[in-house]
């Protein structure tokens, strides 16, 4: 009688772990054809935004949580400047936050629910054969108006950028301007400092940035004799998807001056 009781009570347990387990899968199944998760898959959102990034999307983090100095909720979005293993950078009311998951004990924010939100509907990739001007302003003009005669600039959220950028200078320049430059471009972005050169590694970086990158030469008087350019990939990100087909849109980029090698249409963003 009592090994009946046990295997009953066993058989009890094994169908409430099915249950569970299937419950468990059935959330985790979801997240995965989602853009929302649970705080602590946080690890699995940071993996979803960099593949994201990736393509091109500019990303917002909406979550809701509390703050973990002081246990307050908090329930905000911001944009995404940077991940690390679990935890998101973001700008919040103008300064960078962290977020993790809800037992962080690091972060700004210990996040109960977190949702990737595109910033934009589309992104545009464009592949630009390498090119030479002699100052950065020159270079910020010429991808202003390559990227406005295949859409209407009322369209674009902004123009992104990765590739080298090659500055051959009159004079030497100081250490301290490669701080300068990580006080404007974002942490992914790296620099190589010569006697009379730099070389700008981006990685991820937008046209407003670079204008910032010009403005910042220009107040510290460094004088440019050339500038030259890697092969570039511009990610043109439109606030809505163009009504003109993708024919149409690539034959407007290979009608301009400059050869390009890559065009595609990013219309969905992962997973």
């Amino acid at each position: 009688m009592v090994g009946r009781k046990n295997v009953i009570n066993l058989l009890i347990v094994v169908v409430a772990l099915i249950f569970i387990v299937g419950i468990a899968l059935r959330f985790y199944i979801a997240e995965e054809r989602t853009l929302n998760f649970s705080g602590p898959n946080v690890y699995r959102a940071t993996y979803v935004y960099d593949a994201m990034q990736k393509q091109g999307f500019s990303v917002d983090l909406k979550f809701s949580g509390r703050w973990t100095d002081s246990d307050e909720k908090v329930e905000s979005e911001g944009l995404i400047v940077d991940t690390d293993l679990g935890s998101f950078t973001i700008i919040l009311d103008g300064r960078e936050v962290t977020v993790g998951g809800p037992f962080s004990s690091t972060e700004d924010i210990q996040a109960a629910s977190l949702s990737l939100v595109p910033a934009h509907a589309v992104v545009i990739k464009i592949g630009i054969e390498s090119q030479e001007f002699s100052d950065l302003k020159s270079l910020n003009s010429f991808l202003e108006n390559f990227v406005n005669r295949i859409i209407s600039p009322s369209n674009i959220y902004e123009i992104g950028i990765k590739g080298d950028i090659t500055l051959d200078v009159s004079e030497t320049i100081k250490p301290t301007i490669i701080q300068d430059l990580h006080n404007v471009l974002r942490p992914q972005n790296e620099f190589v400092l010569f006697e009379r050169g730099l070389i700008i590694k981006l990685e991820d970086a937008n046209v407003d940035e670079l204008k910032e990158v010009a403005g910042l030469f220009e107040n510290k008087g460094i004088k440019l004799e050339k500038v030259a350019t890697s092969r570039l990939e511009l990610f043109l990100r439109a606030k809505e998807k163009p009504l003109e087909t993708r024919e149409a849109l690539q034959k407007r980029a290979e009608d301009y001056w400059a050869k390009i090698f890559l065009f595609k249409i990013i219309a969905k963003p992962v997973p």
